[in-house]
């Protein structure tokens, strides 16, 4: 049994996190916990993924903010599209190494537990 609602009192009592992380991780308990609304539920991760892109706009060396915005796109629009949009971002991107494409965010995504994603 999944208790989002647990979660989110801990998360707002948690003092470590940075307010973005708790942000983000807000946002997707929120989207978990209004399933039963998928248009409602998929507005908190359009809000991640615009907190997202801004975070990588700011700090764009940080390559691990992709995890964080395909897993994302994962929730909105599956595992084979957001695949595809990795591939396309290796090919029009080549700031990143193969191996960082191919083992990090492909394995990410074909490795993410479907049991996480909606129902």
């Amino acid at each position: 049994m999944k208790k989002y609602d647990e979660l989110e009192k801990l998360l707002q009592e948690d003092t470590i996190l940075d307010k973005y992380q708790k942000e983000i991780t807000s946002n997707l308990i929120k989207s978990l916990n209004n399933q039963k609304d998928m248009e409602l539920s998929k507005k908190y991760i359009y809000k991640n993924i615009d907190l997202i892109q801004n975070k990588i706009t700011s700090t764009p060396n940080d390559s691990l903010l992709y995890t964080q915005y395909f897993i994302m796109k994962l929730y909105l629009n599956g595992r084979d599209k957001t695949l595809q949009e990795i591939d396309s971002m290796k090919a029009k991107n080549p700031k990143y190494s193969k191996a960082y494409y191919d083992y990090i965010l492909r394995d990410l995504i074909e490795e993410y537990p479907q049991e996480l994603l909606y129902k």
